[in-house]
C-alpha cells in the first residue's frame, strides 16, 4: 500500500517495486519528469514517457495529461500537436477536470486543433465549475478581452477578486491593476497597493516593477544601515563569483564556469542566474532543460534583469517550459522593452498589433515597432513594412514598406527577404523586376539564420525551399500556392508566423476562387485570425466553399445558421448544410444534426 509519509528515495523504490496500479505508474512518471531526485538524469524524460505512456494505456487520466505533454514540448518524442490535443481530449472522456481546462486551452491558442474562442470557452467554463483555479483564470482574461464571449470587465474584476483570496499571484496583481486604474470596479490606489504587495509575497514577477512605476518605493541611499551594508559586501561577493564564471565563459572552460555561475545564481546574483538559465535552454555542459532554464530565467526577472524578463515573457508567448500566457507575456516585454530590450520591443508592438495579451492598439504597436527598428531591429523593420504596406495604424505608404523591408533584409531577416523579393515580383513599392525578386526568394531559401530557426522549436530549413517554390508559383497568380503561402505564415512553417500575412495570402487566393482558400478565409473571419471578427463576412466566404461541396465550410455555415450570426438565424437552413457536411464526412456535422433532430425540430 502506497504511503506518502516516505522519504523521496524509499518512495521512489517502493513506486519501482510496486508497478500494478496506472496511478503509480504515472506517479514514479512524475519523478522522472521533474528530475526529483532520480539517478541517470540523461534517461528521465524517456522513463516518464514510457511510464505516462503505459499508464494512459490503462485509462488513469492523469498520466494522459502528461502524455499529452510530453508530445506538446517533443520530450523524448518527435513533437505533435495533434496527439497532444488528442491525449488531452482522452483525459477528458476519463473524467478529468484538468483535461477540460487543457482542451480550453488548446481551442484557445490552436494547439492540435483550430481555433475556436467559443469552444475555449466553453471547456474554460466547465472546468472552472468544477474547481480548477487556472481554468478561473484563463476566463477571467476571456472575459477582460471578450475572446469567446462577450466583454466584461465586472465579472473579470469578480473572477480575478475570487482567486486573489485564494493566494494566486498573478489573479493579486492583476487584482492590483483593475484597482488602479478603476476597470470593472472604483478607482482605489490604497486597496490597489495592499494587492501588489499580496502578488509580490507569492512569487509574482511584474508587481515588484509595478510598485516602483506607480508608487515610487525606493531604498533610500542615505539610509546606511547595518544590514544595507552588509548586503552591499554580499553584492560584491556575487558579482566576484559571477565574473570568473565570465572570464572562463570566454575561454570556453564551461565546465569551470558553469560551477562559478551556479554559486553566484544559488547567492541571488541576477546575471549568473540569467547565464545558468542559458545554459540549461541550449544544454551546455549539462542536459537541456527547458524547465530548470524557465526556473532560472524567473528567479533573475524577479529582479529586474531586462533580457531576463524579455526571456520569461518569450517563453509564456510561445508555451516553451510553460502553458501560453499571453497577458504574462505582454507585462514581461513591456517591463523589459520599458528598459530598452529591443527585440522585447517588437514583441510588445506585435501583442499590441494582434490585440493578444492586451486591448488592440495599433497606434502603440506603430510607436514600439519603430522603437525598436531605429536600433536595427530587424524583426520590428518587417514589420514596420507590413504596417506601411497594408495601412495598419498608419497611413499606407508602399514606397516606405519597401525601404524598410530592404532595411530588414540587410540586417539578415529571412521573412523580409522573401517579403522583398514579392514586392519586386509584385511591383510593391518600386518597379517590377521579376529577376531581382527571384534572386532574393533563393537567398532567402539558402539562408541559414540560426535567429529563426528557433522559432516554434523547429527547424525550418526544411521548409524553405518549398516556400521559395510557392513564392514563385505565386507570382504566376497560382491560387493554390498563395494557401499554401498563408498555411506556412499562419502556423510559422518555415518563416516567423504572422496571422495577418496569412490573411492577406488567403484572401488573394480565395478572390481567385480556391475552394480551401475561400472556406479558410471564412474561417479568418469568423474567429479573427490576423483580421477583426466579421460574423457577415465569414457567412459569405464559407457560403461561397459550401456550395462547391466544402464539408468543413458546410459544417460551418450551418453553425452560423443555427446560431444566427452573420445571417439570419435559420434552424431549416442549419440541418440542410448540417446535413450536406454529414454526407461528406463530417463527424462533427452529424453530431450537431443528431442534436437537432432529437429536439424534435424537422424541415
Amino acid at each position: 500500500m502506497l504511503q506518502l509519509n516516505k522519504t523521496t528515495e524509499n518512495l521512489i523504490n517502493w513506486l519501482l517495486n510496486n508497478q500494478y496500479k496506472a496511478q503509480y505508474k504515472w506517479f514514479l512518471g512524475l519523478f522522472y519528469y521533474y528530475d526529483i531526485d532520480t539517478e541517470d538524469t540523461e534517461e528521465n524524460s524517456s522513463k516518464a514517457l514510457k511510464l505516462f505512456s503505459r499508464a494512459s494505456e490503462d485509462n488513469f487520466s492523469l498520466a494522459q495529461i502528461y502524455l499529452g505533454k510530453c508530445y506538446n514540448d517533443g520530450e523524448e518524442t518527435e513533437q505533435s500537436k495533434y496527439l497532444a490535443f488528442t491525449w488531452y481530449q482522452k483525459s477528458v472522456e476519463n473524467g478529468s477536470i484538468l483535461g477540460q481546462f487543457y482542451l480550453g486551452y488548446c481551442y484557445e491558442f490552436g494547439i492540435g486543433t483550430k481555433k475556436n474562442e467559443n469552444k475555449s470557452v466553453y471547456w474554460y467554463q466547465k472546468a472552472a465549475n468544477n474547481g480548477n483555479i487556472t481554468a478561473k483564470l484563463y476566463l477571467a482574461n476571456c472575459y477582460r478581452f471578450g475572446k469567446g464571449v462577450k466583454k466584461d470587465e465586472v465579472k473579470a474584476f469578480n473572477y480575478y477578486k475570487s482567486l486573489a483570496r485564494q493566494k494566486i499571484a498573478d489573479a493579486q496583481q492583476q487584482l492590483g491593476n483593475y484597482l488602479y486604474n478603476g476597470i470593472g470596479t472604483e478607482i482605489d490606489e490604497v486597496k490597489a497597493l495592499y494587492w501588489y504587495k499580496k502578488a509580490i509575497t507569492n512569487g509574482n514577477v511584474i508587481a515588484k516593477e509595478i510598485i516602483k512605476k506607480y508608487y515610487n518605493i525606493k531604498i533610500k541611499k542615505n539610509n546606511l544601515s547595518l544590514n544595507y551594508i552588509i548586503l552591499f559586501f554580499k553584492s560584491l561577493h556575487q558579482l566576484g563569483l559571477y565574473f570568473i564564471g565570465k572570464i572562463l565563459l570566454m575561454d570556453t572552460n564551461f565546465r569551470k564556469s558553469f560551477n562559478y555561475f551556479q554559486k553566484a545564481a544559488e547567492k541571488e546574483n541576477k546575471f549568473a542566474q540569467y547565464i545558468l538559465g542559458d545554459f540549461y535552454k541550449n544544454g551546455n555542459y549539462v542536459k537541456k532543460n527547458i524547465r530548470k532554464a524557465f526556473e532560472l530565467y524567473q528567479k533573475s526577472a524577479k529582479q529586474g534583469y531586462k533580457y531576463a524578463q524579455f526571456q520569461l515573457g518569450y517563453y509564456y508567448d510561445y508555451g516553451i517550459g510553460i502553458d501560453i500566457n499571453r497577458v504574462k507575456a505582454f507585462e514581461l516585454y513591456k517591463l523589459a522593452a520599458e528598459k530598452g530590450h529591443n527585440i522585447a520591443q517588437n514583441n510588445l508592438g506585435m501583442l499590441y498589433l494582434r490585440g493578444e495579451g492586451t486591448e488592440k492598439d495599433l497606434n502603440t504597436a506603430i510607436y514600439w515597432f519603430q522603437k525598436a527598428a531605429k536600433n536595427d531591429e530587424s524583426y520590428a523593420q518587417n514589420n514596420l513594412g507590413l504596417c506601411y504596406e497594408l495601412g495598419l495604424g498608419i497611413n499606407k505608404d508602399e514606397i516606405k514598406a519597401f525601404e524598410y523591408y530592404k532595411k530588414s533584409a540587410e540586417n539578415g531577416n529571412i521573412n523580409a527577404k522573401f517579403q522583398l523579393g514579392y514586392c519586386y515580383v509584385s511591383g510593391v513599392g518600386t518597379e517590377v523586376n521579376k529577376i531581382r525578386g527571384f534572386e532574393l526568394y533563393d537567398e532567402a531559401a539558402g539562408n541559414n539564420n540560426n535567429n529563426i530557426q528557433v522559432i516554434n522549436n523547429e527547424k525550418i530549413d526544411t521548409y524553405l525551399d518549398k516556400i521559395n517554390h510557392w513564392y514563385k508559383k505565386a507570382a504566376e497568380n497560382d491560387s493554390s500556392a498563395l494557401y499554401d503561402l498563408g498555411m506556412c505564415y499562419e502556423f510559422g512553417k518555415g518563416v516567423y508566423q504572422n496571422e495577418i500575412r496569412a490573411f492577406e495570402f488567403y484572401k488573394k487566393s480565395a478572390h481567385q476562387g480556391f475552394n480551401d482558400a475561400q472556406c479558410k478565409l471564412g474561417y479568418c473571419y469568423d474567429h479573427g485570425i490576423g483580421v477583426d471578427i466579421n460574423k457577415e463576412k465569414a457567412f459569405e466566404f464559407y457560403k461561397l466553399a459550401a456550395e462547391k461541396n466544402n464539408c468543413e465550410a458546410q459544417g460551418s455555415l450551418a453553425l452560423l445558421y443555427e446560431q444566427g450570426e452573420g445571417t439570419k438565424k435559420s434552424i431549416e437552413a442549419a440541418i440542410y448544410w448540417y446535413k450536406e457536411a454529414a454526407n461528406n464526412g463530417c463527424p462533427e456535422a452529424k453530431e450537431r444534426l443528431g442534436i437537432l433532430l432529437k429536439q424534435g425540430i424537422s424541415q
